[in-house]
């Protein structure tokens, strides 16, 4: 039955997001269960769990790389919205939307191996696989929404999590892998256990209404987890110099901590003054 549910999934079409999130998982799992006693994955589990424990304290800055980095080189119009909302879930829910491009096949295979990377060194100013490390300092269950087409009236792309133990065995039991559940939870990194999503929460849902292209939500995962994320989100406005104006493709950071409240602006406007050659001298209000 194993092999069937595997074999299976290699025959869903290339085009379709969530069956290539599927397969995706699916062939690491058929990887890890080919020769469990290896140790590999349990080995690849704690590297991950301590690459994340470094990043402690940086959850918000990593997702805001994330997010100028998903717009196009050479642009200087992006948007990003980011909003924590403290009485969604039993400890709030933090959502980080950007206007860039949409997930693709690429971007989820760097974005679930920590070891693997779409950006350019001289193109980005995060690493996407390891800083992505740092959300599971806040959220045990980080969820991604985006769309593959700017035209899409709906997040119909990479929609995914990486689930929580009971969706993780429902997701396994469905592939005929229940059986091995208790051994995958316990030695894959969960990381590399994506999971696809058919539902869009209705605050993700408003996000797309307002042109987001991707959105990540992340459901805290206890008190501290709710303090650090209200901590960085307050240093993002007090910074000096400006946290925006190193954000080259942006026009606009938006970023609220409550439903209620007004969102603080902080908006980057950019001056070409001379270019000569490589060499530009801009002049940026922030």
């Amino acid at each position: 039955m194993r092999e069937a549910a595997l074999a299976q999934a290699s025959t869903e079409q290339d085009g379709d997001a969530l069956a290539h999130v599927r397969r995706a998982t699916l062939a690491r799992i058929q990887h890890f269960l080919s020769a469990p006693e290896l140790g590999v994955y349990g080995d690849l589990k704690g590297i991950c769990e301590r690459v994340s424990d470094s990043y402690r304290d940086r959850a918000v800055v990593e997702l805001l790389q994330n997010a100028h980095d998903a717009h196009p080189i050479g642009t200087t119009d992006g948007r990003i919205r980011i909003a924590f909302d403290p009485s969604e879930g039993a400890f709030g829910t933090l959502y980080v939307a950007n206007d860039g491009n949409g997930f693709t096949s690429r971007n989820f295979d760097a974005l679930c191996s920590p070891t693997k990377t779409t950006k350019n060194v001289n193109e980005a100013i995060g690493n996407k696989g390891v800083g992505f490390l740092s959300v599971f300092q806040v959220s045990s269950h980080p969820e991604i929404y985006s769309r593959t087409m700017s035209v899409e009236p709906d997040f119909g792309g990479y929609c995914f999590t990486f689930a929580a133990d009971e969706t993780l065995r429902e997701f396994l039991t469905e592939e005929g892998l229940g059986e091995t559940a208790d051994q995958i939870i316990a030695n894959m990194p969960r990381l590399y256990l994506a999971c696809p999503l058919e539902t869009r929460p209705a605050a993700v849902a408003a996000f797309g209404a307002e042109g987001f292209a991707t959105v990540v939500r992340l459901p805290l995962k206890n008190k501290d987890a709710a303090a650090a994320v209200g901590l960085q989100l307050a240093k993002l406005s007090q910074q000096v110099p400006p946290v925006q104006l190193f954000l080259s493709r942006i026009r606009e950071l938006r970023v609220s901590t409550s439903p209620t409240e007004e969102a603080i602006l902080l908006e980057r406007r950019p001056e070409t003054l001379k270019e000569d050659g490589t060499l530009r001298l801009m002049r940026v209000a922030c």
